[in-house]
């Protein structure tokens, strides 16, 4: 029994190393194609400022979740809680039989961590520790535009992007945004032209690198406050030559702020290296 835990949480441990080490995505089912359709006629310029004033004002959010991977020919799915405070931490419980955490993701603007319950070892790292985040200009608020499903600019911290940082061109019903300069790799959004709802991000490779990846889909959007709020997120990218997807379904979110935004762990806990989480997955994965 305790395998069969300890294989989920890495399954789960998984999605953050496969974006420090983005390569190539796959095409998932949810949404449809993860290839972007041709660009048309140049978009409306002001789509981006009309955007901004749709931003979401809850700054807390607490969902119950369900997670499903798929790494090669391997599935889990796993329970859980997704806790959110607007610049201060993302957390991301797994917890098996509706009682016992089992794993733990934290994001904050400082570091992020991982945390096995069940064999009392934690991996926590600044940002500036993977190589992949520096080039991309990947921080915590990536992270957080990501799961908030809002627009973002790699490498700008917190700043609220203008028209000024992105292309916008017309696919017929959609819009394409894409950042005009985001460094080592790009940055494009997928917007619908009638509501202007994001329902696709990817973080791609420039043309030097262009089959290193990681697409971040949303679908079934339901009200949440005054802005309807994807209920499924999917993201996909390849680990190790295998290609991984994460199914994110949640529950009705609720605007909860009342829990702690730092996870303390106890002496019990063995610090390790993303090194061997990775030497873990690839054992787990044959």
């Amino acid at each position: 029994m305790k395998k069969k835990y300890t294989y989920r949480i890495w399954m789960m441990l998984l999605i953050t190393v496969a974006l420090a080490g983005c390569r190539s995505t796959r095409k998932v089912t949810a949404g449809g194609d993860d290839t972007l359709p041709s660009a048309t006629t140049p978009a409306d310029a002001t789509v981006v400022t009309r955007m901004n004033t749709m931003r979401r004002s809850e700054t807390a959010l607490t969902s119950k979740v369900n997670v499903t991977l798929v790494m090669g020919d391997k599935d889990v799915s796993v329970g859980g809680t997704l806790r959110m405070k607007r610049d201060e931490s993302i957390q991301l419980s797994l917890v098996m039989l509706g009682l016992m955490e089992v794993g733990r993701l934290e994001l904050t603007p400082d570091y992020f961590m991982l945390v096995d319950r069940m064999n009392h070892r934690y991996v926590k790292r600044p940002y500036a520790d993977v190589r992949f985040f520096v080039d991309a200009g990947v921080d915590f608020f990536t992270f957080q535009a990501l799961f908030w499903n809002e627009l973002f600019c790699l490498g700008k911290d917190k700043r609220i992007p203008e028209s000024s940082d992105f292309i916008a061109t017309s696919l017929n019903d959609e819009l394409l945004l894409t950042q005009k300069k985001s460094g080592k790799v790009s940055l494009s959004f997928v917007v619908k032209d009638t509501d202007l709802q994001l329902t696709h991000t990817r973080i791609g490779g420039t043309d030097e690198a262009a089959d290193k990846g990681l697409t971040w889909k949303y679908a079934s959007f339901e009200p949440f406050g005054d802005t309807p709020f994807p209920r499924q997120m999917q993201l996909s990218a390849q680990v190790s030559q295998k290609p991984l997807q994460a199914t994110f379904v949640l529950g009705t979110p609720k605007v909860s702020a009342d829990w702690e935004t730092r996870t303390k762990l106890s002496n019990k806990y063995t610090e390790i290296t993303v090194e061997s989480i990775m030497n873990i997955l690839m054992n787990l994965s044959k």
